[in-house]
């Protein structure tokens, strides 16, 4: 094939390689592990062992070959993927592209898992025009570009070949119209094409068109990276921020790089309130993730502005700027916050008035005792008649008495200051409630409280809880402190400090939602937990999700090293259970074994 064809290969190569996030732990095999990431951005993936035989395909791939993922399992690459240089030629399998001959016809190709197999040589093929045609299962044919990656994973050596879709329009000028309307850096669109993006949006609700909201994210702080790491690292991050951005709005909608830390959403079908709601869950995202560079580990904060798309709006930059004016006031109130853009003040001035509202309501509710204490089960996978354990759980009880959950409580209570009043009127009266019932002293193995990073930040929590004790008599053994992950990040030295404090009265502590951070394992060392509870996402898909079983049993094998026992979140059925107890876990917690009840419910025999 020549040059010609070297070229076609590497110029492929590094487009698909620019429109990935930086992949950098080489334990986990690299390309090959991140299936999902590559089918978000619209690239297929055959994953084949040293043989050639299939292990893996994403959802891009299935759609691309007509193969299911679980068809495609134990085929040859030779029959899952065939492809040719002209669309109305028979497909060969791909082993025989390292045979120019065979190209051409002028013999067979060789027999089904021939040792021909998949060589190194199938990666400078290329045809003359840098696409080839995919032969799918169905007849279908499709114009896609591939390259071929290799790397080693805990089952040994893994080929994967990548695939793109270039048909139809996108074989002409597709380069050029992708650098000239992504950013080069994070492959997002550029400011120019989304602000076209953003007059066409307006023009469309002109039109009646489905409802359209814009999205503005403002990177707090990011300067900061710069400065401290310097500007690889900062590009770096950026990288993992459009990465996340981009799975976070999803197919149909999209993405802009609009500054040096600035970006754009336009979620196509969202109002306002969808738009707040994926937001939101944007923004914990991106606060739970934990960038490491070298020595250093950043956390990630954003200030965050949505404002709906209408035609009041003459154009894209009086629509961009009230999306800034939302963001920027969401950074003076402290920044990591998010703010609506409303036409009227009005709204949003009622709106800051029933939050303040729900403040005076939570604080005359925890004076009147207006609260519940509800619990929930923690049982052991691997002994059934070990002593449970129970999580307190908050309520507050609503004008007709009835409990009310902790979702808007404590969101608000956090906002305003509060949580810090919410953790010890949970404390004093968690610990009163067992002086009163000795049975749930005796008959529970211990009960686990949780504490907010804003009472980690208290320099009185600790003469508190002291007090607490001493005042009510519960051994101190009984009680399991709870902190999440990303507090105990955020607050190490404090952290730390407490565990020691409390530990050496008898004190026991868990790591909560471990897993939403990225640097998790570097601090395990530091903190002496004696339980780490696995965020619910990976437990969830932990029956259907290799990676997701893969992920629980290394956490839980670094656990074992470090003493701690491992506690599975969001357990929901049989099958759940049963992977978990394989996968060697120590205990489990989730609807499965018990939904939340009053803390009384707890007590043995009938109530």
């Amino acid at each position: 094939m020549g040059d010609e064809a070297e070229e076609h290969d590497s110029l492929a190569r590094l487009r698909l390689r620019q429109s990935l996030p930086p992949v950098s732990d080489k334990r986990r095999g690299g390309l090959l592990v991140q299936l999902g990431t590559f089918g978000a951005l619209g690239i297929g993936v055959i994953s084949a062992d040293e043989a050639g035989f299939v292990v893996e395909m994403n959802s891009t791939a299935e759609l691309l070959t007509g193969f299911t993922d679980a068809e495609g399992r134990g085929k040859l690459l030779d029959v899952v993927f065939q492809i040719s240089d002209n669309p109305d030629d028979a497909g060969w399998p791909l082993s025989v592209l390292s045979n120019e001959s065979v190209r051409k016809g002028s013999q067979p190709p060789p027999a089904r898992g021939s040792s021909a197999g998949v060589s190194a040589e199938v990666e400078q093929n290329r045809a003359s025009d840098g696409h080839v045609y995919l032969h799918a299962r169905d007849g279908r044919k499709r114009a896609v570009r591939y390259a071929i990656e290799r790397g080693e994973t805990s089952d040994g050596p893994r080929i994967s070949v990548l695939i793109e879709d270039v048909t139809e329009a996108r074989l002409t000028g597709l380069r050029l119209m992708h650098l000239a309307e992504h950013d080069s850096l994070t492959g997002l669109l550029t400011r120019q094409r989304f602000i076209r993006l953003m007059n066409q949006a307006i023009q469309a609700r002109g039109q009646g068109v489905r409802r359209i909201s814009l999205v503005y994210v403002d990177i707090d702080r990011f300067r900061f990276v710069n400065d401290a790491s310097g500007l690889e690292a900062g590009d770096t991050l950026l990288h993992w921020i459009a990465a996340m951005l981009k799975e976070a709005a999803g197919t149909g909608n999209a993405v802009g790089r609009l500054g040096g830390n600035e970006f754009g959403l336009l979620l196509y079908g969202q109002g306002l309130g969808e738009a707040a709601l994926t937001s939101r869950v944007l923004q914990r995202r991106l606060r739970e993730f934990r960038f490491a560079w070298r020595e250093s580990t950043f956390s990630v904060r954003s200030s965050v502005g949505v404002v709906e798309v209408t035609p009041d709006f003459e154009n894209a930059s009086h629509l961009l700027g009230a999306a800034e004016t939302a963001s920027a006031r969401a950074r003076d109130q402290g920044g990591n916050r998010l703010s609506l853009w409303l036409p009227d003040q009005q709204a949003e001035d009622s709106a800051r008035q029933k939050a303040l509202d729900w403040v005076a309501h939570i604080k005359k509710n925890l004076q009147r005792g207006h609260v519940e204490l509800f619990c929930q089960p923690i049982l052991s996978l691997t002994n059934p008649s070990a002593p449970r354990s129970m999580e307190i759980l908050f309520r507050m009880l609503d004008s007709e008495g009835k409990p009310r959950g902790p979702q808007d409580i404590l969101l608000t209570a956090e906002r305003y200051g509060l949580m810090d009043a919410v953790d010890k009127f949970v404390i004093k009266h968690t610990l009163r409630q067992l002086q009163h019932e000795p049975g749930l002293l005796r008959d529970i193995d211990h009960w686990s409280i949780n504490l907010s990073a804003t009472s980690l930040k208290q320099e009185t929590i600790l003469d508190y809880i002291h007090d607490c004790f001493s005042s009510t008599r519960v051994p101190p053994t009984k009680i399991c402190f709870e902190i999440t992950e990303t507090a105990a990040v955020e607050n190490l030295a404090e952290v730390r400090w407490l565990m020691q404090e409390l530990g050496s009265i008898g004190c026991r502590f868990s790591l909560d939602d471990f897993g939403s951070g990225m640097a998790s394992y570097a601090y395990l060392r530091d903190l002496p937990v004696h339980y780490i509870k696995i965020d619910r996402s990976f437990v969830k898909d932990v029956v259907e999700s290799e990676l997701n079983s893969a992920i629980i049993e290394s956490i839980h094998q670094i656990s074992a090293l470090l003493g701690a026992h491992t506690i599975a979140e969001g357990v929901e059925d049989a099958e759940s259970v049963a992977k978990l107890t394989a996968l060697g876990l120590d205990y489990g917690q989730g609807y499965y074994f018990g939904r939340p009840a009053p803390m009384l419910s707890a007590l043995p025999g009938p109530r």
